[in-house]
């Protein structure tokens, strides 16, 4: 079973798992790490965190420092050849910088979980209420 993570909620089914799990983090400059040690990034620090806890996952990172819910929903295709079981969006933060209406914002991040649940990488979702 495929999986999508938002907001940084993981739910895997237990600890020590068969086959390792492909976790993609789709999201921006928080994601990326920009401007601090690579060892210090997030998805560095969230893979030293599932391994700890003996998750067999690979984080996956796809994620574009300035990247925007939009530009995110012209590349969601091409994150499918890196094979994920699941996906955690962390995307929002530079459609608020760049002042793209709110309606935009909800409309691809709507249009980003419908396309992951459609790959079967869906477990849940977050009804934020933006």
């Amino acid at each position: 079973m495929k999986r999508v993570l938002l907001a940084g909620f993981l739910a895997l089914s237990a600890p020590v798992m068969a086959n390792p799990v492909n976790l993609m983090v789709f999201g921006d400059s928080l994601s990326v790490g920009h401007k601090i040690k690579p060892q210090d990034s997030y998805c560095s620090k969230l893979q030293q965190a599932l391994l700890k806890d003996n998750y067999q996952v690979k984080i996956i990172n796809f994620s574009k420092s300035g990247e925007t819910t939009g530009g995110a929903v012209a590349k969601m295709k091409s994150a499918l050849k890196h094979k994920p079981d699941g996906v955690i969006l962390q995307l929002g933060s530079n459609d608020a910088f760049q002042k793209v209406p709110l309606d935009n914002t909800k409309k691809n991040l709507a249009t980003l979980i419908e396309f992951f649940q459609q790959n079967e990488m869906l477990l849940h979702h977050l009804n934020l209420n933006l």
